[in-house]
């Protein structure tokens, strides 16, 4: 028994783990009729992106054919732009960014681009950092906007200990 129950265990800790599962989950979340999906030409790209096509009949029995989504980051994208599409279903982003918005590649060589990099990481650490303290990102309504990161961190006692600089 306790055998059995290990292995439906795991069965089930495989089957969320399985991006596509996960992705299919998130469509049906967020399908207008649920019951009758379709599914084709499904396909997992870097960091568990899975793109495909999807298809729900509406209440009459019909509906507008299969339509394109995007499953990032826990989240189904049921009406994705094109270049969406073309950056996120791509085997090399990187270069589908570069064709699309002339934007790219990131090396030494590029040093704009890097110094960019590095301050949007920079910030995105600082609003991650604040969130853990705050439980949620400041706002302009509520602790003055990014300014907040330039506050002392909560509970430090040093006055130069700030989210970001």
């Amino acid at each position: 028994m306790r055998t059995l129950l290990v292995l439906v265990t795991l069965s089930l800790l495989a089957a969320c783990a399985d991006p596509v599962e996960e992705a299919k989950e998130a469509v049906k979340a967020s399908a207008t009729h649920p019951r009758g999906l379709e599914y084709r030409n499904l396909e997992v790209f870097k960091n568990k992106v899975v793109c495909g096509e999807f298809m729900e009949d509406d209440r009459w029995g019909e509906g507008p054919g299969f339509q394109p989504f995007i499953f990032r980051e826990g989240t189904a994208n049921l009406s994705p732009a094109d270049l969406d599409l073309q950056i996120y279903c791509s085997a090399d982003p990187a270069s589908a960014l570069q064709s699309e918005l002339g934007i790219g590649p990131v090396t030494r060589q590029n040093a704009s681009l890097v110094k960019i990099y590095s301050d949007l990481s920079a910030l995105a650490a600082a609003l991650e950092a604040y969130r853990a303290d705050f439980n949620e990102y400041p706002s302009q309504v509520t602790r003055n906007g990014l300014q907040a990161l330039t506050k002392p961190r909560r509970g430090s006692p040093d006055p130069a200990d700030v989210y970001m600089a």
